[in-house]
């Protein structure tokens, strides 16, 4: 039994070593991407591209309200929870498409709300009925509701909806 319990614990040791070892890597690879990365948003600022790359969120909805209305714009809400897969998705494939990206940015102020925070998410959640995620409210510039849409929506279906929104609102002007 004597054996059997150094033996454990010999493998153990250096499975504990070679899981540090391969912990220690993937860190120092993280940390030099990470600065790779910092260094090509960097030039896409400087270039003028920067809104094209990544969507500007906002997480109050009062200073998203107050920015569109400064801007002219629409606000866009999104509410999401952390369980949600299909929120996942929609952040990991559609509002990282360009041509999303370049909308949203260009006539939207995007604000991101978890509707499970015990807080404004979930406060704004109830005031709307909220009955599924990931839920997209626009609102106007003053806060009023424009358009509620429900569901995953892939890139070319959620720019065909967010246009409808933006061009509806235009109209509206």
């Amino acid at each position: 039994m004597k054996n059997l319990l150094e033996t454990v614990v010999a493998r153990v040791n250096r499975w504990d070593i070679v899981l540090l070892s391969v912990l220690a890597g993937f860190f120092v690879r993280m940390d030099s991407w990470a600065e790779s990365a910092g260094a090509d948003q960097a030039g896409a600022a400087a270039d003028g591209t920067a809104l094209a790359r990544k969507l500007v969120w906002v997480h109050d909805l009062q200073a998203g309200i107050q920015s569109a209305k400064k801007g002219n714009k629409l606000v866009l809400v999104d509410l999401y929870t952390d369980w949600c897969g299909w929120c996942k998705r929609l952040d990991r494939d559609t509002y990282t498409d360009a041509s999303v990206l370049e909308v949203l940015n260009s006539q939207f102020v995007c604000v991101k709300l978890d509707a499970e925070d015990g807080q404004q998410g979930e406060a704004f959640a109830k005031q709307h009925k909220v009955r599924g995620y990931p839920c997209i409210i626009v609102l106007d510039s003053s806060g009023k509701l424009r358009a509620t849409s429900y569901g995953y929506r892939n890139p070319a279906d959620f720019l065909d909806m967010i246009k409808g929104y933006a061009s509806s609102a235009s109209a509206d002007n």
